[in-house]
């Protein structure tokens, strides 16, 4: 009796010691997921604005570059959006390699990026990471398909008080003035 008790009690801790793992393990996935975004794997917009507020808090020169790529809807509404999909992780891929030493990048949504500079004087404006030139010479592609893409781009420094918000606001405003 006393054997079958202590059996009956290791495989009821087992049992509770599986289920909390696999809590575990779920919580972990779920926070990588509320991290990085399936589609491009690319850190998404929690992460982009946890790191611009560590910059502005840090008195940082910091500067923002976003990302828009021009008519976007047109590749979902001729391909479908499994290869619009696949076309966004193709220029997530391309992209980031093109970007890695000017700053980080992060997809905003839909077809936007947008990489936080590193501070410093090497990356002083748009001008400086040639992005228009890397889309007009690179192609993009999703199975078989290949395609060229283009980009309006907005650009904000920060000044003394912005928050996330307000500079992400100018940013947004110059990519406007850019696509008109």
């Amino acid at each position: 009796m006393l054997m079958e008790l202590t059996l009956f009690v290791a495989v009821g801790v087992l049992v509770i010691a599986s289920i909390a793992v696999g809590y575990c393990l779920g919580k972990s996935r779920a926070a990588v997921a509320l991290h990085l975004d399936c589609v491009t794997q690319l850190p998404g917009r929690v992460e982009f604005e946890r790191d611009l507020n560590r910059a502005l808090s840090d008195c940082q020169c910091t500067r923002i570059l976003l990302i828009d790529l021009d008519n976007f809807k047109a590749v979902n509404d001729a391909y479908g959006h499994l290869v619009g999909d696949q076309i966004l992780a193709s220029v997530a891929k391309k992209l980031q390699a093109e970007t890695v030493a000017q700053g980080s990048l992060y997809r905003w949504g839909g077809d936007e990026f947008v990489v936080i500079v590193n501070a410093g004087p090497a990356v002083t404006s748009k001008a400086d990471i040639d992005l228009e030139t890397f889309f007009a010479t690179t192609k993009f592609t999703a199975g078989e398909l290949e395609m060229a893409l283009s980009c309006s781009l907005g650009w904000a420094e920060s000044t003394e008080n912005d928050c996330v918000k307000t500079i992400f606001q100018r940013a947004d405003e110059s990519l406007y003035k850019h696509k008109r």
